[in-house]
């Protein structure tokens, strides 16, 4: 859960501080911005996995 917060607490500073910066500087914070989205999706997909994997795990051994 603190992967998530802290990955969207990064996207938001990031755009937060797209407003107040120079055109040059717009594409590199951009793509810092879609890199994070890109591993906040991998996070997503692993955490979902280890969770279906641990139920499974759970249902087999109570029942």
């Amino acid at each position: 859960m603190a992967n998530i917060i802290a990955g969207h607490l990064i996207i938001s500073l990031l755009g937060n501080n797209i407003l107040s910066t120079t055109t040059q500087i717009i594409p590199i914070i951009f793509s810092a911005q879609l890199i994070l989205m890109l591993f906040e999706t991998a996070v997503l997909v692993i955490q979902a996995y280890v969770f279906s994997i641990l139920r499974t795990l759970y249902t087999r051994e109570v029942a």
